[in-house]
């Protein structure tokens, strides 16, 4: 749900960035990764508080499950990415 709403606010912000001069563009990318940083800790916010409902867990094990599992992998992407990128430029 939460990516759902990310989506449409992100509506208005792809519209000035497409048809904006680049000082407005650059305070629209700004405040477009606030908008997706704060939306990112909220849904984590909700989801720690759905399972520490269920199971005792740390805060710290949680923090670790969320840069093994959703971190790590788009860093691997990300760098193997540029590594083909470069290698076929």
């Amino acid at each position: 749900l939460v990516n759902k709403i990310l989506g449409i606010l992100l509506i208005p912000f792809v519209f000035i960035l497409a048809f904006s001069k680049r000082d407005i563009m650059d305070v629209a990318v700004t405040v477009s990764y606030i908008v997706i940083g704060l939306l990112l800790m909220y849904r984590y916010f909700i989801s720690y508080s759905a399972v520490t409902r269920d199971l005792k867990v740390n805060p710290f094990h949680f923090f670790l499950y969320i840069l093994s599992f959703e971190v790590l992998p788009l860093l691997f992407i990300c760098k193997s990415l540029i590594l083909y990128i470069n290698r076929t430029l």
